[in-house]
């Protein structure tokens, strides 16, 4: 089995014959069941992440590929410009290895997440200190938000390749990924997708609305995957979903995930907004040009930092509240909750409205949490 692993859809394209040289498009159609390709979400700088992920899904589908999957990369805190969490300004590439180190934990799940959904089986985290951990000891992202999104995983296989194509209604074919991202239609010749307007009709009519809200979601069965999908901006983002006759409205802060899953007796939900505080990582910065003049982080002063600080005096950090709206409930719900790596966590908040017939559930916690909702 050879594992291919471009760091975009354009390096692929030129393998595969873009440039007039077919050795390796043959060799890949001969021995597609040998081949592996993954993305890596940087250079995010490039722009092309998003066709990059399709082109890999579609690989796969098209059957050149056994399989696909990619790394999520916290190097894009540094290749986009970020310093301190939801700090304004850009600081270019100035502060490395801080900046990695900045890109808050959840947000990997959820990315992970979207490989997942799309039938994709491999997985890989980098930096490699921070995504897994160091001097054999795990790192709280690891143990937190990786391990918990691979038991999961494991206890329930991704979709297969007939689900997924089962479930995909167009298929583009042609040279995309160096479109960059949001253009991903330019030179598709056919009235459908001449402009924005028929390109909405168009989809709208093969693909039916799940929910309502700016929340992602994706429906599976009689699962809802849902995260809120804000990169560095602290803003809530909120869904209006259904699960087999069961309304419900879901809000969840940035870089938090969660699986609801239908029950018989109510909602099942695994939550992750695991984020540790890293500002003391940038001094006393106060605005992106004074991060930027800050003396370099080495290599090993920034393993030196997760070994110990971020292992052994885990920086105390913020908690969130995630907000479940239940719908006609016709009795006060009961939250059974079944585990949290939270050991600080709250009580669960249950306000239930006899004659609106509705309940508002606030979860707040900092980690990763299962609970069941029962109704």
């Amino acid at each position: 089995m050879l594992q291919i692993f471009p760091y975009n859809g354009a390096s692929i394209e030129k393998a595969l014959g873009t440039q007039g040289k077919d050795i390796f498009k043959k060799t890949v159609e001969k021995y597609s069941d040998n081949f592996i390709f993954m993305y890596k979400n940087t250079p995010a700088a490039e722009g092309n992440d998003a066709p990059t992920a399709s082109y890999m899904k579609g690989l796969w589908l098209a059957n050149y590929a056994h399989q696909w999957g990619g790394l999520m990369d916290t190097w894009k805190w540094y290749e986009t410009g970020k310093w301190k969490l939801f700090a304004d300004g850009n600081i270019g590439k100035t502060q490395g290895n801080r900046q990695w180190l900045t890109e808050p934990e959840a947000m990997l799940g959820a990315e992970a997440m979207n490989i997942y959904l799309n039938g994709g089986t491999v997985y890989n985290f980098e930096h490699p200190a921070y995504t897994y951990g160091v001097k054999n000891q795990a790192s709280p992202l690891f143990d937190t938000v990786i391990k918990n999104f691979f038991k999961y995983i494991v206890e329930h296989p991704a979709p297969s390749k007939d689900e997924v194509l089962a479930n995909t209604a167009v298929l583009l074919r042609g040279n995309y990924s160096q479109n960059k991202n949001g253009h991903f239609f330019e030179g598709v010749n056919t009235a459908e997708m001449a402009s924005t307007a028929n390109r909405k009709t168009t989809l709208d009519s093969l693909y039916k609305k799940e929910y309502e809200g700016d929340i992602f979601a994706d429906k599976i069965d009689n699962r809802l995957f849902v995260y809120n999908y804000e990169y560095n901006k602290d803003r809530d983002q909120k869904g209006n979903f259904e699960l087999n006759g069961k309304p419900f409205d879901l809000t969840l802060k940035s870089h938090s995930y969660a699986i609801v899953t239908d029950t018989e007796n109510g909602l099942s939900i695994k939550l992750n907004n695991f984020r540790i505080n890293k500002d003391s990582l940038w001094g006393t910065a106060n605005s992106a040009l004074a991060a930027s003049l800050m003396p370099t982080l080495s290599k090993e002063d920034a393993i030196k930092w997760v070994d110990e600080v971020y292992i052994h005096n885990t920086p105390a950090s913020e908690q969130q509240e995630t907000v479940i709206l239940l719908k006609n409930s016709l009795q006060k719900p009961t939250v059974n909750i079944l585990s949290s790596s939270d050991s600080n966590m709250k009580p669960p908040v249950i306000e239930y409205n006899a004659t609106t017939k509705t309940t508002t559930i606030k979860i707040i916690t900092n980690g990763n949490v299962d609970f069941n909702i029962n109704y």
